[in-house]
């Protein structure tokens, strides 16, 4: 044969020409025999025929791969102790194992351009805590992913850094990203993972009870007070906060296709002055909503065009217990705690949109993620700048629900959503009444009659729903300006009102005064469980 069996071709001794020598043909022909079989046996470097049998390459290694190129000779294949790998330029990128495909980790450290191509590995660590709003420029379909091993912003860009969503991404240590190359610098999030193992973006959901807020439509407005001062209810759930004086609160209809009501704030100070609308979430309503991502949405209508603020806060402090004024300084430019906002409250998320004036506008884009210590969340929304007299700001389908993504806004039913409010602040007038004294209605009064004379009398009240807490109690006089008893049969006052019993379900007021008897005695009252 022309080669051993470890390929090398050997001539015998005897096969040595010798000068003068006469050539013997038995001899030589076998020789040229096998030369010619060993030629044929060869691989043709110019690919005309293939390989017959295995093709055998040295172990290599990572820096000097067996299977290697004329002009990049630390890329190519080499042995590895339980399968082979791939290299380029020397590292390794690829085991090709019994078990499947593996990649090796590298650390990569964070930076305002995380360059993703300085490394030819696929799968990379993110050290650090620096914001990313880039990941440099890699051929067009490339795919890398990402672990991190610190908390920092993924910025979003419609262009360059396409997140789920739409918005930036705040990520945890072990969460992990998938992205493919877009080209000329652009990359494109293709899955994200969580290490808690919760959704990035939470499903969208008809359920109504998602909206952590309530009477987002404002269908409910019980107090109906004509003008309102800093830090005081307005509709029901909702306050308003103004930077220096009184402003007047209204129920639109029909403003808008798809919200039979509206919100409307009216500046009526003659003097410029910011101002703004809030709600406070009750702990019980929001704590599910730890360490998870929240998002704001409405519809808003300025009558100048002028920036509009929306902001979600924190409050991790004594359950329920929340200062509702939550602007320390109107003046201020910088949205933090301690700033333009009272210290205490952490800022979920914030964000201004200009509405061109007397045009419905949706809200900007304002997601956060809530901390692991919320407690309550409030939503604040006001004039960025100050609104001169009879600036109008109407406000509808506010919501404020779990995950990233704005969904449409779903209408409750009217008596739902008042046994809501109800939980907060009753009354006993009809609910076309403003609580006041001397309303001329007795209609819906806590009212008794005395069967004899001289007798003093009680009446109790049994509240719609069952309240957050013990209330404070506000007695009317239906026919006087003060908050006594009146006795209706005979327009006169009927005593000074005493709170015997109260609790969450109801209470009882009474007075030690005789009463006339078979006399109406009637007085109104207002419960008020307000955050």
């Amino acid at each position: 044969m022309p080669r051993s069996s470890n390929g090398t071709f050997t001539f015998a001794s005897i096969l040595r020409a010798i000068a003068g020598a006469v050539i013997d043909p038995n001899k030589y022909n076998a020789v040229l025999d096998d030369v010619s079989q060993g030629l044929t046996d060869s691989l043709p470097r110019d690919g005309r025929a293939p390989m017959t049998g295995q093709l055998k390459l040295a172990d290599g290694a990572v820096n000097a791969p067996a299977a290697t190129f004329g002009t990049a000779l630390s890329t190519g294949l080499y042995k590895t102790t339980d399968g082979f790998a791939l290299a380029v330029g020397g590292a390794k990128i690829r085991d090709v194992l019994p078990a499947g495909l593996a990649a090796s980790w590298v650390d990569l450290a964070s930076a305002d351009t995380t360059d993703l191509a300085s490394t030819p590995a696929d799968c990379i660590r993110v050290t650090g805590t620096t914001a990313i709003t880039a990941f440099g420029t890699a051929p067009s379909g490339i795919r890398k992913t990402l672990r991190f091993a610190d908390a920092l912003t993924l910025t979003y860009n419609a262009t360059s850094l396409i997140l789920p969503g739409g918005a930036s991404i705040v990520t945890a240590t072990g969460d992990t990203l998938d992205l493919v190359s877009l080209g000329s610098g652009n990359w494109a999030c293709i899955d994200y993972t969580r290490a808690t193992g919760r959704a990035l973006i939470e499903p969208p959901t008809r359920d109504p009870s998602r909206n952590r807020l309530i009477n987002g439509a404002f269908q409910v407005n019980q107090r109906l007070a004509a003008s309102s001062a800093d830090d005081t209810y307005i509709h029901d759930r909702w306050y308003v906060l103004t930077q220096s004086g009184t402003v007047a609160a209204s129920t639109l209809a029909n403003a808008e296709n798809g919200a039979p009501t509206a919100l409307r704030i009216t500046q009526s100070q003659a003097g410029a002055q910011r101002f703004g609308v809030a709600q406070i979430v009750e702990s019980v309503n929001i704590r599910d909503l730890r360490a998870a991502v929240a998002i704001l949405t409405g519809r808003l209508r300025a009558s100048a065009s002028q920036a509009i603020r929306v902001a979600i806060l924190e409050h991790t402090g004594t359950t329920d217990t929340v200062t509702s004024d939550v602007v320390a300084n109107w003046a201020s430019t910088t949205y933090t705690a301690g700033n333009f906002f009272a210290s205490g409250l952490n800022v979920i998320a914030l964000a201004s949109v200009t509405p061109t004036a007397n045009t419905w506008a949706s809200f900007p884009s304002c997601s956060g993620t809530f901390g692991g210590g919320l407690t309550n969340a409030i939503v604040f929304i006001w004039t960025e700048t100050t609104a001169e007299q009879n600036f109008t700001l109407d406000l509808n389908r506010v919501a404020l629900k779990a995950g990233n993504v704005a969904v449409p806004f779903e209408e409750e039913d009217a008596s739902t959503v008042l046994a809501q409010c109800q939980r907060y602040y009753t009354k006993t007038f009809p609910m076309a009444i403003a609580p006041a004294q001397n309303s001329g209605v007795v209609i819906g009064a806590i009212a008794t009659r005395p069967s004899g004379a001289n007798w003093s009398v009680a009446g109790s009240w049994q509240f719609p729903s069952t309240m957050r807490t013990t209330p404070s109690i506000t007695t009317f006089n239906p026919g006087g300006t003060n908050a006594n008893w009146r006795d209706w049969s005979n327009g006169s006052d009927a005593g000074s009102p005493t709170v015997d019993v109260i609790s969450d379900r109801s209470m009882q007021v009474g007075t030690a005064n005789s009463q006339i008897a078979g006399s109406l005695i009637a007085i109104h009252a207002t419960a008020d469980a307000e955050l």
